[in-house]
Protein backbone atom coordinates (compact mmCIF):
# COMPACT_ATOMS: atom_id res chain seq x y z
CA UNK A 1 0.00 0.00 0.00
CA UNK A 2 2.75 2.35 1.11
CA UNK A 3 4.26 1.36 -1.95
CA UNK A 4 1.77 2.62 -4.59
CA UNK A 5 1.19 5.17 -2.50
CA UNK A 6 4.55 6.56 -3.17
CA UNK A 7 4.45 6.04 -6.81
CA UNK A 8 1.35 7.79 -7.08
CA UNK A 9 3.03 10.83 -5.46
CA UNK A 10 6.36 10.20 -8.10
CA UNK A 11 3.47 10.15 -11.31
CA UNK A 12 1.66 13.29 -9.77
CA UNK A 13 4.81 15.23 -9.02
CA UNK A 14 6.75 14.11 -12.22
CA UNK A 15 3.35 16.05 -14.18
CA UNK A 16 3.23 18.74 -12.42
CA UNK A 17 6.72 19.40 -13.10
CA UNK A 18 6.37 18.15 -16.65
CA UNK A 19 3.35 20.80 -16.69
CA UNK A 20 5.89 23.95 -15.14
CA UNK A 21 8.12 23.29 -17.24
CA UNK A 22 6.19 23.41 -20.45
CA UNK A 23 4.93 26.57 -19.37
CA UNK A 24 7.69 28.24 -18.54
CA UNK A 25 9.64 27.33 -21.94
CA UNK A 26 5.80 28.61 -23.64
CA UNK A 27 6.28 32.03 -21.70
CA UNK A 28 10.15 32.08 -22.46
CA UNK A 29 9.57 31.66 -26.44
CA UNK A 30 6.30 33.46 -26.29
CA UNK A 31 8.19 36.76 -24.74
CA UNK A 32 10.72 36.44 -26.89
CA UNK A 33 9.29 36.06 -29.95
CA UNK A 34 6.78 39.22 -29.03
CA UNK A 35 9.13 41.67 -28.48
Amino acid sequence: MSKLKTTLLLIAFAVVAGYDIYLLLNAYHYGFSGQ
